[in-house]
């Protein structure tokens, strides 16, 4: 088979190793490389796409580029380019290096632009393109998402007695089972960040402009960032929820992330669908929000006014889930681990974006800023159920459509990734990937 990776920065280490299993059972090897800095070693058959001229990028703008691709981009975002242009450069050089490859599978994330882009030319030309990422739960397990969905690809298959299924769901209710990312890696030196932020740089100054920032842009958002944190701390309330209302938990989410950016479209806009959620509220409710843990540039200043309207509060960033979910009457939430985690405990909770879970309930998680009023009434009122018995099935399927082992990178989780039994189980999962689209 022709296989095609994605240099990923260093989340290429990986596939580099993943390459060398695929290349022994005889699989022909390819690769597109967007950040040259993080071109892979020894490697034959790579596409390293030039950085593109002011001039090139005009001459392309008749290349046509989604909306989606264009929404989920960090350089336009974040990190202050200033057009669009570029996504019809890349998407040019990549469409030609794949009709030119016709490669059988292709491995990558969905996060930078020229894999959001490779994803969409695989669609057109009906080339399966897979993800492989932590599931959540159950723990130490990941799946192969395909394309930029949460719709897994193949999986071990097997069952779980119901005792152990039993376990894992007590596990995740009080708390004890945890994802993979809430578990502290080992974390790189300070010499080895150093390294990083001047390799980027240099490579920066080079003509990676697009995925990197530069060191004033990225300065001013980090001390933007910190800004944002601060002020939400002194907006914030102690975790102390007036039982008496109608309570709705909205936690936000880290951005840039492909968690909600990719698989949270089109309703990426925190901002956006927090104005929405309160426009939907009742006149007696109150909408508290959640700061992630590891806030990044998903504060703004727009998001923190909220807090002068009576009806939104703020909660701490260091505040605990698990004290204030009691309280809580109704979950909201665009995509993340607390859908699965609020079903396995019986609170209601209404999910914007796509989840790996959705067709596998009797009742329905899904709502829309069109529907939101109605639905978060129908809760309100009692009228929506959001338990049933099957929990076992729904583990059970989590299990079956995953494998043993932990994803990584070069950088953050070498130790994790490098363990003799992970590499085993790494190797045994992407030769049944194959396997079965060889058959």
């Amino acid at each position: 088979m022709k296989v095609l990776f994605l240099e990923n920065r260093y989340k290429t280490y990986f596939w580099e190793l993943v390459a060398s299993w695929l290349r022994q059972d005889g699989h022909e090897i390819y690769w597109i490389v967007q950040n040259h800095a993080f071109k892979p070693r020894n490697e034959v058959n790579c596409l390293v796409i030039p950085y593109p001229t002011a001039q090139e990028i005009e001459e392309v703008k008749n290349v046509e580029v989604s909306h989606r691709i264009v929404s989920s981009n960090r350089g336009l975002n974040y990190f202050d380019v200033k057009s669009p242009g570029f996504l019809h450069y890349y998407y040019g050089s990549i469409k030609a290096y794949i009709d030119e490859v016709s490669p059988n599978l292709v491995f990558g994330e969905c996060t930078q632009f020229h894999e959001m882009i490779t994803i969409d030319v695989c669609k057109k030309k009906g080339i399966l393109f897979l993800h492989p990422s932590s599931c959540r739960y159950p723990r130490a397990r990941f799946s192969f998402y395909q394309y930029d969905t949460l719709v897994p690809f193949s999986g071990e298959g097997a069952k779980k007695p119901s005792h152990e299924i039993i376990e894992v769901i007590d596990g995740i209710i009080s708390g004890k089972i945890r994802p993979d990312y809430m578990f502290s890696t080992n974390s790189p030196s300070k010499f080895a960040l150093l390294r990083d932020k001047v390799r980027l740089t240099i490579e920066y100054y080079k003509g990676e402009r697009f995925n990197t920032p530069s060191p004033v842009r990225k300065y001013k958002l980090d001390k933007f960032k910190k800004k944002m944190i601060q002020a939400w701390e002194l907006l914030a309330k102690k975790e102390v929820i007036d039982k008496s209302r109608f309570n709705i938990l909205f936690p936000l989410q880290m951005q840039p992330e492909a968690n909600i950016d990719v698989w949270g479209y089109p309703y990426s806009n925190q901002l956006e669908v927090v104005k929405k959620i309160v426009g939907a509220m009742g006149e007696g409710d109150v909408l508290y929000l959640k700061p992630n843990p590891k806030s990044k540039y998903e504060l703004e200043p727009d998001l923190l006014k909220m807090a002068g309207l009576p009806q939104v509060e703020f909660l701490r960033h260091k505040s605990s889930t698990a004290d204030i979910m009691p309280d809580i009457d109704l979950v909201i939430t665009v995509t993340g681990t607390m859908t699965l985690e609020c079903i396995l405990s019986k609170k209601p909770v209404l999910s914007f974006g796509m989840s790996i879970i959705d067709d596998q309930l009797s009742y329905q998680l899904n709502t829309s800023f069109r529907t939101l009023e109605d639905d978060i009434s129908s809760v309100r009122n009692g009228e929506r159920a959001f338990a049933n018995d099957d929990h076992l099935l729904l583990i059970n399927f989590l299990y079956s459509t995953s494998f043993d082992g932990i994803i990584g990178d070069g950088l953050h989780n070498r130790v994790y990734l490098m363990n003799e039994a992970n590499i085993e189980n790494l190797k045994a999962s992407f030769r049944c990937v194959i396997a079965e689209l060889q058959d």
